[in-house]
């Protein structure tokens, strides 16, 4: 399937600040937005919705932009995006969303009577709202119930006319969790490309900053330092060596994007005020714990249109240890002072760009679909009666540390199964079950994946294949 999807990601130089590209919506992703659009025309295409953890709840998120701290700097295109969501005192940038908090993931969003994703769009009647989870998610290391709530919440905001905007999680500096991090943003990219949905790559553009962007937690995005969050929308090339203004300024492309892709449709009704409440006095009232002890026993607590929220059956142990307290206040002071980074050398004379890489391969299937098994390969076992297989073959021109998944979005666990194919024949060399991790050999090899009668009469199942680094 073509790549359906924009990543926003920035170009980063030897100097480590942002230089921002011009932004294109795909094809499908436009004709998707359009799509969903169509559904409710009478919804606010000036208005926005956050929904994620402490670093979406935090002020030196999107906040800034009602302010008159704003230097657009190189991008003065984006002015008119501005002015166009910055509907007055109360506003899409200043509103304390009601589906952001310290510590939130899905669970929590998806939680509450009726559930907080539909409070928040209630009292917005936002067009558009940002799903920027996996980070608090990812302390599960459980792709499988992250993909189920994650697939979820995108059907109940198509549904109710609203278009979701998806984005990776932030990079760590622990390499474990960042480990983690990566193979769930993994997830949410394959969702964004298989639904044609805009995807912003946060991770991508920040990794290269000084110190990842990161404040001296190694958790939150850093700001540039003098003014607080205040200055977290200085977009000039000395504010985008810094994690919060980056992702302002791709934030803000998306929103730009967005809002031209519709502005033909001649619909949607943008008012220009907001009945919500919100003050806007910057007095931060979150209330998450940060404890987060999710049992995964979510019973369905939506009372919206949906019957469930929650359709991950795994045993999701969810006791979120993240020392997260959502003070991000972005005056990162660290060693590493980005303002003394070389200058980038001149166009043409750096290193040669590197072959595109492969990884990851997603594929979504519907699982009907599916040939019924016959046989497995040698050292496979015997397969299931009347199961269904999927195979795709990989020809590795080197030795490739890599992780495969199929993930069952109703919640089955299928087997995985690591197959050689040389002279000797085809033979299986692992089999795991849901998620498999080899260092394969250059040569010929498959990935084999077996549903059981029973999971293959309805519903869809995604294989997801990335890079493993140790």
């Amino acid at each position: 399937m073509s790549r359906a999807v924009v990543a926003l990601i920035l170009g980063l130089g030897v100097a480590s600040s942002a230089r921002a590209e011009p932004v294109a919506l795909g094809e499908a992703v436009q004709e998707h937005v359009r799509a969903i659009h169509a559904r409710n025309p009478e919804l606010r295409d000036d208005a926005f919705s956050k929904m994620g953890g402490s670093s979406v709840a935090s002020k030196a998120f999107l906040y800034c932009f009602s302010t008159p701290y704003v230097d657009l700097a190189e991008h003065q295109d984006l002015a008119e995006t501005v002015e166009y969501f910055n509907t007055g005192k109360s506003n899409s940038f200043n509103r304390e969303s009601e589906a952001a908090g310290v510590s939130w993931n899905l669970r929590y969003v998806l939680g509450g009577r009726p559930a907080n994703f539909r409070q928040e769009l209630d009292a917005t009647q936002a067009r558009w709202a940002f799903i920027l989870f996996g980070s608090n998610d990812a302390q599960n290391e459980n792709e499988r119930v992250y993909l189920s709530r994650l697939v979820y919440l995108i059907e109940q905001l198509e549904e109710m006319g609203v278009v979701p905007i998806l984005g990776s999680a932030l990079p760590r500096r622990n390499t474990h969790r960042d480990r983690w991090i990566r193979r769930f943003n993994a997830v949410t990219e394959a969702v964004a490309t298989h639904w044609s949905l805009p995807y912003i790559d946060y991770h991508g553009a920040m990794a290269s900053l000084p110190r990842k962007g990161l404040a001296r937690d190694g958790v939150h995005p850093n700001v540039l330092g003098r003014g607080g969050v205040r200055a977290a929308c200085q977009l000039t090339e000395k504010g985008l060596r810094y994690g919060n203004n980056v992702r302002n300024l791709l934030t803000l492309q998306m929103l730009d994007a967005l809002r031209r892709t519709v502005a033909d449709t001649g619909t949607g009704t943008g008012t220009g005020t907001d009945t919500d409440a919100d003050t806007g006095t910057g007095t931060d009232t979150d209330t998450g714990t940060g404890t987060d002890t999710d049992t995964d026993t979510d019973t369905g607590t939506d009372t919206g249109t949906g019957t469930g929220t929650d359709t991950g059956t795994g045993t999701d142990t969810d006791t979120d240890t993240d020392t997260d307290t959502g003070t991000d206040a972005g005056t990162d002071t660290g060693v590493t002072d980005p303002d003394s980074a070389p200058p980038s050398p001149p166009p043409g004379l750096g290193p040669p760009a590197p072959a595109p890489d492969p990884f990851p391969l997603s594929t979504l299937l519907p699982k009907p679909s599916l040939p019924i098994a016959s046989s497995l390969p040698r050292n496979c076992g015997s397969p299931k009666p009347d199961s269904r297989l999927y195979r795709t073959r990989l020809d590795l021109p080197e030795r490739t540390r890599l992780r495969a998944s199929a993930l069952d979005l109703d919640g089955y666990r299928h087997r995985v199964f690591w197959v050689r194919i040389d002279e000797k024949g085809e033979r299986c060399v692992r089999r795991r079950t849901q998620t498999l991790e080899v260092d394969a050999q250059p040569g010929m090899w498959d990935l084999i994946v077996e549903v059981p009668e029973r999971a293959a009469q309805k519903g869809q199942l995604l294989i997801l294949i990335t890079r493993n680094p140790r």
